[in-house]
């Protein structure tokens, strides 16, 4: 936790398995109609991309940018550790805490987000040739 080092074939992999889960994502129409309806509802804003990001944004990613995201991200008071197992308190104390104690703590800047939302009526259709049919309907109160 307190020193990453993110060895490079383990991103690869994990990149790898990334892609795969969204190919079959593509072949889910639920999936494909959530992932249109974000987009469009949340236009061009960080809401509207998908969590485990495109094949794009997967196959730029680096180990430098794993790096970053942790230095910014995971100072040590913006984490929680959680500790499972047959282990005791003093076990904890003793074992755990001293490699912890160094671990960086730093200040992560406010960010906030705007939520543009769409406002006018817009029907999208995703042709694909299959026998099930998903519909996502919004209004607004």
């Amino acid at each position: 936790m307190t020193q990453p080092t993110f060895p490079e074939d383990e991103l690869a992999r994990e990149v790898e398995k990334t892609l795969a889960s969204i190919q079959t994502a593509e072949d889910e129409p639920e999936e494909v109609a959530e992932k249109e309806f974000q987009k469009t509802l949340f236009l061009n804003s960080r809401y509207g991309h998908p969590v485990e990001g495109t094949r794009e944004s997967l196959q730029q990613i680096t180990r430098e940018d794993l790096l970053q995201f942790y230095r910014y991200y995971l100072p040590s008071h913006n984490a929680i550790l959680v500790v499972v197992g047959d282990v005791s308190r003093d076990e904890i104390k003793s074992r755990v805490l001293p490699r912890i104690e160094t671990w960086p703590s730093g200040k992560i800047p406010a960010r906030t987000f705007p939520q543009p939302v769409f406002r006018s009526k817009k029907t999208i259709k995703i042709d694909r040739s299959i026998t099930q049919a998903n519909i996502i309907l919004v209004t607004e109160e």
